[in-house]
């Protein structure tokens, strides 16, 4: 592949443009959208707390418990952030509500987990 000399790549210039938004600069409905789907978040990590393996799979994470770690959700106990993103990811899913909230995309099936570690 032959880069022009000077040229910013793919990944560089995505970086730089993430690095500068600010929330101010966020349109309205993007910001609408986002609390949407932390709401939608939160009510499916509710529902789905009880599902079958939920709780064992709290049992085993929580044993990895570190001060100042990534929150899970409705315990509150603090775990690594990879743990933390199983656990609350398994109750998020526990239940299969996937589809139930979009209209017109699946842009939330991964939403769940991410826009709740930037919370957490």
């Amino acid at each position: 592949m032959v880069v022009k000399e000077g040229a910013v790549s793919l990944e560089d210039g995505l970086a730089k443009y993430l690095a500068n938004i600010t929330f101010d600069s966020l349109p309205e409905e993007v910001v609408s959208y986002c609390k949407l789907l932390v709401i939608d978040s939160l009510g499916v990590t509710l529902a789905g707390v009880r599902a079958p393996g939920c709780r064992e799979m709290i049992n085993v994470v929580s044993r990895w418990q570190v001060p100042n770690g990534s929150t899970i959700l409705i315990y509150g106990i603090g775990v690594p952030a990879p743990l933390a993103a199983l656990a609350n990811g398994t109750m998020m899913h526990a239940l299969d509500f996937d589809d139930t909230l979009d209209t017109v995309s699946y842009t939330h099936l991964r939403a769940h987990e991410t826009s709740l570690h930037l919370v957490c």
